[in-house]
């Protein structure tokens, strides 16, 4: 029987995993209950904030249906958000992120990747200018770009009939 040559076996991927030590969470610490106020302040009312313009209060309160709430909701809800304005975000680079006191940055174990390399396909010297006179035409055209990608496809020369 005839053995596989050494370069088509298969051999294991080394790898790694995280330091499970760096992956201990610390203890949330509980807050006190929140006391809601009973006759919260109408929400024209509150005080102004960089963080949450009239602009954006007023497309939070658009948000909600007509009639689905009762004034003194409307109130609370609005009196809770201005209450907690870090917690929400309106553009993108207000963007936060969850504290690495309590939530570590996890390692994900990856594996080094070596690309497969094929070799370009030799064109026959009979048809090779038209083949490259049709490809930059293409070009020209957009329906071909070049490419230096890892996995790019071959081209295959076919005559057609």
């Amino acid at each position: 029987k005839k053995y596989k040559p050494l370069h088509r076996c298969h051999r294991p991927v080394p790898t790694y995993m995280p330091d499970p030590r760096a992956q201990q969470f610390s203890e949330i610490p509980e807050l006190p209950p929140l006391t809601l106020p009973t006759n919260p302040p109408h929400y024209s009312t509150l005080p102004p904030h960089t963080h949450m313009s009239q602009e954006h209060l007023q497309g939070l309160l658009k948000t909600i249906e007509a009639d689905l709430l009762t004034p003194e909701e409307v109130n609370l809800i609005t009196y809770l958000v201005h209450a907690h304005l870090r917690a929400f975000t309106w553009v993108y680079k207000e963007k936060g992120y969850l504290n690495t006191t309590y939530f570590p940055p996890y390692d994900i174990p990856t594996v080094e990747h070596v690309p497969r390399q094929v070799l370009p396909v030799l064109l026959p010297l009979a048809i090779r200018d038209n083949i490259k006179d049709e490809v930059q035409h293409f070009e020209a055209l957009r329906r071909f770009e070049p490419s230096t990608a890892s996995y790019r496809s071959a081209l295959w020369a076919v005559v057609k009939k």
